[in-house]
This record gives structure tokens, sequence and C-alpha cells, in this order.
């Protein structure tokens, strides 16, 4: 007779294979270096306000057009003579908003979906794989500027663009893990206790699928903060006067500053370089502590 010890003594304690991945994640640099540099972003961006309150409607100083970086103008200003430091510190506010919220977003719709298709089956797991396909099928850039263009353009509009193509990534994550998570024994045993679907799914199935969708999530951050800088370079993202890397950039090559004043370009377009490399990072290490078939 199977009993609920059953259960427990199949299935992964999940508490236990996070504290066993933190210590490795510990002695991995460039999971700890991913680490710094996204922690040290998110910190600058919600001290932002505090340290030093911006308000980009105002922000202006003709009389300090295109300086060069300086003591007092550390990355110099711009062609409205708006300081760039201070705006990319503030673009960074904008980019772990899109990140963190696209992201979110996506993970939330693409697992729940991809826990049905896998756990249930039959027309569900065929409409949902169909439809995955079909998205998949658009580069994400193009399909992120299509919904873009049908919606409008704006802050709000772009994060649910972004989230939307990135779904069918945590679809197919999510599906695969429970494929095989299924068919394992403590799956076997909950079923055979009588526990319904719902709770078989989310105490059992979703915990023990999590490993791939956190190192997922890492790197879907880096692809949000990179398709926002292109919808901002676009025209399609955070609209002017709101500080945002993409928009800079575009500001700078549209009116030809990039060659008299390359500061105005260059500095957003190292932030996000930084962000990226940080995010990737910090994935990669997750992965290779939360990964069993990485060796250690």
């Amino acid at each position: 007779m199977v009993s609920a010890a059953t259960i427990t003594a199949a299935s992964p304690r999940v508490d236990t294979l996070f504290s066993q991945a933190w210590r490795r994640f510990r002695r991995s640099g460039p999971g700890k270096l991913g680490a710094t540099v996204t922690l040290t972003l998110i910190v600058l961006a919600l001290l932002a306000p505090l340290l030093h309150p911006y308000d980009p409607t105002t922000d202006r100083n003709y009389r300090t057009r295109l300086v060069s970086p300086s003591v007092e103008h550390v990355m110099g200003t711009d062609n409205l003579g708006r300081d760039v430091a201070v705006r990319v510190w503030h673009g960074a506010r904008v980019s772990l908003r899109v990140g963190v919220v696209a992201v979110a977003l996506a993970a939330s719709i693409g697992t729940l979906f991809g826990l049905m298709a896998g756990f249930l089956g039959g027309w569900l797991d065929i409409v949902i794989g169909w439809v995955t396909d079909i998205l998949l099928a658009f580069p994400g850039t193009l399909l992120a500027i299509a919904i873009v263009a049908v919606r409008g353009p704006g802050l709000t509009n772009a994060m649910l663009a972004i989230s939307v193509v990135q779904i069918p990534v945590y679809v197919r994550i999510a599906r695969g893990a429970v494929l095989t998570l299924r068919e394992l024994d403590f799956t076997h045993a909950a079923e055979a206790l009588g526990a319904s679907r719902a709770r078989i799914l989310m105490r059992h199935l979703l915990p023990n699928a999590l490993t791939p969708l956190i190192v997922q999530a890492s790197l879907s951050i880096a692809t949000a903060t990179l398709e926002a800088a292109a919808l901002g370079f676009l025209g399609l993202g955070v609209q002017p006067p709101q500080p945002e890397w993409g928009t800079m950039i575009a500001d700078s090559f549209r009116d030809g500053y990039w060659q008299t004043a390359p500061w105005t370009a260059l500095f957003p377009g190292v932030a996000i370089l930084i962000s990226v490399i940080g995010y990737n990072l910090l994935g990669d290490g997750l992965r290779d502590v939360l990964d069993p078939h990485v060796s250690h």
C-alpha cells in the first residue's frame, strides 16, 4: 500500500537540492561575477530616486550642451545639456522594470501552460504546441515590433510585447520537465493516494521543475534588456524625455551627435553591454550549479 511517506521518500527534497546548489554556486567564478554585476545594477536602480531625484522634463541646460566627460559631468552631456551619467543611471530603472515585469509575466503564463500541456496531454497539449510553434516561427524582435506597432509605443506595451515573445520558451521548458517528472515514482504515488491533478502539479511537479525555469529567467532578463533597447532605438519603447538606454542611443544617431560627441551613444551602449553580460554570467553560473548533468 502506498503511503504519504512513499511520496516524501521518492520526491526529491527541493530544499536539500537548493542548499547543495548554493554551496556549488559560491565556488562558481562566472556565477559570482554575474551576481555581483546584477546586484550592483539592481541596487543602483533602486537607490537612484533617493540619492539623485531626477525630472527628465526639466533637466536641461543649453549652456552645457555636448560637454565632453569631465569631473563635473563624468559621462559628458547630450545635445540638450542633460548629464549623460544621470540619465544612464536612471535608465537602469527602466531596464530593470522591463526585464523583471516582462520575464515574470512570461514565466508565469508560459510555465502554467507548459505544466498543463505536459501533464494533461491530449488536445490541450496539441493546441498549446501549435500556438507555441507559431510564435517561435517569428524572430523575437520582429514579433515584439509587430505587437507594439499594433498597440502603440510606450513602456507598458513594450513590456507586454517582450513577455509575449518569451512565453513559448517557458512553455517548452515546463512541458519537457513535466513529461519526465510525471513518469517518476513520487508522481505515481501521489496519484495512487488520490491527490488531485492540481495538487500534483503545484505541490510535486512544479517545485521539481523550477531548476531550468530559474536559469531561463535569468537569461531571459538579458534578452528582455536587449529587446527593450531595440524597441527604444526604433522609437517604439519608452518615449522621450524619459531616460532609456536604447532611446539615448537613437537620439545620438538620429541627430548625428555620435560623430562629434561619441559619449552620447557610447555610455548607454556600455550600460547595455554590462547589464547583458552580468545577466548572462549569472544565468550560466546558475545553470552550472543547478544542472544535474554538469559535473562538479
